[in-house]
């Protein structure tokens, strides 16, 4: 997942309109998530090759949507966050990626919900 993020910023910082990633239902899943949060333009699976999905990237005034990613939960250093936790989590500092066990959802709707989960990224 941290490399289809890094594809898509790199991407936007040389101000490309469309780019191909390698399909797989993680990659899938995390551009429904980035879509539905409208920090893409859209995607879809290419009818030439089935492998590849072709990703629509967004800008707001020539400007990038997504330009920073920071990991937060690695292997070697897993962080978890109870439902409490999260409401202490600022809404200002970018949109939060956590797993949880309703799939990939943002704090907003993890405070919704009343979940906790593992916070995978902060997108900025």
């Amino acid at each position: 997942m941290i490399e289809l993020l890094n594809t898509i910023k790199n991407n936007q910082l040389i101000y490309k309109s469309v780019i191909f990633v390698k399909f797989t239902k993680k990659n899938l899943a995390l551009l429904h998530f980035l879509w539905n949060e409208n920090l893409i333009a859209g995607y879809k699976p290419t009818k030439i090759t089935e492998k590849s999905i072709k990703i629509f990237l967004k800008y707001q005034n020539k400007i990038p949507v997504i330009s920073k990613v920071k990991i937060l939960s690695k292997p070697g250093n897993l962080i978890y966050l109870k439902a409490r936790q999260i409401w202490k989590v600022k809404s200002n500092l970018g949109v939060f990626i956590i797993n949880t066990t309703k799939g990939l959802l943002t704090t907003n709707l993890c405070k919704r919900y009343n979940l906790g989960g593992e916070p995978l990224f902060l997108i900025n």
